[in-house]
C-alpha cells in the first residue's frame, strides 16, 4: 500500500492492481447474452452450473435477493459474459469476467468440433470455465472501530475473529510515512493499514473518516465512509496529486470533496 500511496499521491503515476476472477465470492449472470439473444442453447442454465462447481456464488442480474454485503458494495461482484465467436466448421464462444468499472478482468475461449449448435457450444463453454480458478475470495470483514488513550498515544482498535489489531498513529512516529491532506480548513493524514488499505484520519481529533481500497481502475479507489447514519460505500479519484472523494448527501444527491495534498517542506 505504500508504493501505492506514493504512486497515487507524490508522483501520480497511473496503476492498477491485476485482481484476478477467483479473488471475487459472487459472479453476476445476465438473464440473455446478447450474441445468444435469439437462441440460447442452454448456456445460462450450464453458465451457472459450471461456476458452482468452481465455488462461485451466482446473483442472477436484476435480482433483489442478494446478499447484504453486495447490497453496500456491488463491487464484490464480478459480472461474466458469454460472446460468440464467428468460426467455420466449428462452435468457438468467449466467457468474459469484467470488474464493477467494466474492466476485463479474465477472457477464457472454448471451441468445439461438435457439429450440433446446442452440444457444441455446451461443450465450448465447458472447456472455456475449466480454465478458470476456484473462487478463492478472502472474507471482508467490516471494522468495529472505537479509540483509546494508551500512555498518552492514540490507538485505532480494529475488531477481528481472533482478538484485535491496535495501529499506532501517534504523529511523532509516523510523520515521515504518512501524507497531509486539506479541505475546507481541517488537516487529515493518511496512513496505512494493511498492504491493501489506507485510512484517512481528522488530525485534530483524531477520527477516522473513511477507508481507502484499491480498485482495478486507474486513478481510482474504493472508498468506505463513516457515518452516524450508517457506513456507506462510494469511489474516490486522484487528480494532480490530490484526493477527490464523492460524498453522500441525501437519498440520490452525491456531492465531491477535493483533499489537497500539503506538501511536506
Amino acid at each position: 500500500m505504500k508504493k501505492l500511496l506514493v504512486a497515487f499521491f507524490l508522483h501520480s503515476v497511473s496503476f492498477s492492481f491485476a485482481q484476478q476472477v477467483s479473488d471475487y465470492k459472487y459472479v453476476i449472470v445476465p438473464n440473455t447474452f446478447v450474441d445468444f439473444a435469439k437462441e440460447d442453447y442452454q448456456l445460462n442454465t450450464y453458465l451457472k452450473t459450471l461456476l458452482r462447481k468452481k465455488k462461485y456464488e451466482i446473483i442472477v442480474e436484476g435480482s433483489k435477493d442478494i446478499p447484504s454485503d453486495l447490497k453496500q458494495n456491488l463491487c464484490l461482484a464480478s459480472k461474466a459474459d458469454i460472446q460468440n465467436i464467428k468460426s467455420s466448421f466449428q462452435n468457438k464462444l468467449k466467457v468474459v469476467f469484467k470488474d464493477c468499472n467494466d474492466t476485463i478482468l479474465s477472457e477464457y475461449e472454448g471451441v468445439s468440433k461438435i457439429k450440433d449448435f446446442e452440444k457444441g457450444y455446451q461443450e465450448a463453454l465447458n472447456l472455456a470455465i475449466v480454465k478458470l480458478p476456484l473462487q478463492n475470495a478472502k472474507e471482508i470483514k467490516k471494522p468495529t472501530i472505537t479509540k483509546k488513550s494508551v500512555e498518552t498515544k492514540t490507538y485505532i482498535v480494529i475488531g477481528e475473529e481472533n482478538g484485535e489489531i491496535k495501529i499506532p498513529i501517534d504523529s511523532s512516529k509516523i510523520k515521515n510515512n504518512d501524507i497531509l491532506f486539506e479541505s475546507k480548513g481541517v488537516t487529515y493524514r493518511l496512513i496505512e493499514l494493511a498492504k491493501d488499505k489506507a485510512q484517512l484520519i481528522n488530525v485534530q481529533n483524531q477520527k477516522p473518516i473513511l477507508n481507502i481500497y484499491p480498485s482495478s481502475k486507474e486513478k481510482v479507489v474504493h472508498v468506505e465512509v463513516f457515518s452516524e447514519k450508517g457506513n456507506y460505500n462510494t469511489l474516490g479519484y486522484v487528480e494532480d496529486q490530490n484526493l477527490i472523494i464523492e460524498f453522500k448527501e441525501g437519498n440520490e444527491t452525491w456531492t465531491k470533496t477535493e483533499f489537497e495534498q500539503i506538501k511536506k517542506p
